[in-house]
């Protein structure tokens, strides 16, 4: 039992190597954004295709433009 402690704690060590590395690849990126809808927030959202960051909300013209709305 104690092994599996020990376990699950370099797996959570590595989980967050891996989120800082991704934020340090998203802060380097020069963002294409995209419209689309995000099953993580359940909106559409403006996002990187290219680093998946999420960028934000689009405006009422981007829904329009990428037929999300009239």
């Amino acid at each position: 039992m104690n092994k599996d402690k020990y376990s699950v704690s370099q797996i959570k060590d590595k989980i967050r190597k891996l989120y800082k590395s991704i934020e340090g690849i998203q802060e380097e990126c020069s963002h294409d954004i995209v419209i689309r809808y995000s099953e993580e927030r359940k909106s559409v959202m403006r996002i990187c295709k290219n680093c998946e960051k999420i960028i934000g909300y689009p405006s009422r013209e981007e829904l329009i433009k990428n037929g999300y709305t009239k």
